[in-house]
């Protein structure tokens, strides 16, 4: 009888440690702290408030107000959007102000191929991997239907221009320097 009781009880705490361990991955599934040990220099932002309720894109640009911001739409899968991190990259050393902040919005599913190409590429910056029914606002309320995509956002927060060029052209730097000296 005793063998019988102790083998429940085995079998409970592992039962109870399996579930544990399910939790705590679901947790981490939604605390950017599960991303850490990106290059110095890349910065991952929160993915949820305080509260634990999903930080909104309006959320994020809000926090940068008084600071001109660069928007980078992207994905680790796609080819264009790696093809532009030497560019983005080029244009932070051309413009290298305290007052514009590169912010590269990942609409991957995958947090760890996000983090794989942003270790890869060495992409330096503010990141935001939103929670899927976040990064389907984004899609519909700025109509970002294909990437790459970039956004200009003045210092009071407007977004002054909803489909930017990209980080090579030099219309990217002749615009970010004129709303740097706005």
């Amino acid at each position: 009888m005793n063998k019988k009781i102790l083998i429940f009880v085995a079998l409970a705490c592992l039962l109870v440690v399996g579930v544990v361990i399910q939790l705590a991955v679901a947790h981490s599934d939604s605390d950017s702290s599960s991303l850490g040990d990106l290059p110095a220099g890349a910065e991952m932002l929160a993915r949820t408030t305080p509260d634990g309720k999903p930080r909104s894109f309006e959320d994020v640009l809000a926090s940068y107000k008084g600071k001109v911001v660069y928007v980078d739409f992207w994905a680790s899968w796609c080819g264009p959007c790696r093809r532009e991190m030497p560019k983005s990259a080029e244009l932070k050393e051309k413009i290298k102000n305290e007052n514009l902040v590169f912010l590269y919005v990942s609409l991957d599913e995958s947090q760890s191929d996000f983090k794989t190409a942003v270790k890869k590429l060495n992409i330096m910056g503010k990141h935001f991997l939103p929670i899927d029914v976040v990064a389907a606002d984004i899609g519909e309320k700025y109509q970002v239907t294909g990437i790459p995509r970039y956004m200009i956002v003045d210092k009071t927060g407007k977004i002054v221009n909803a489909d930017a060029t990209r980080p090579g052209e030099k219309a990217t730097l002749e615009a970010l320097q004129a709303e740097l000296n706005k």
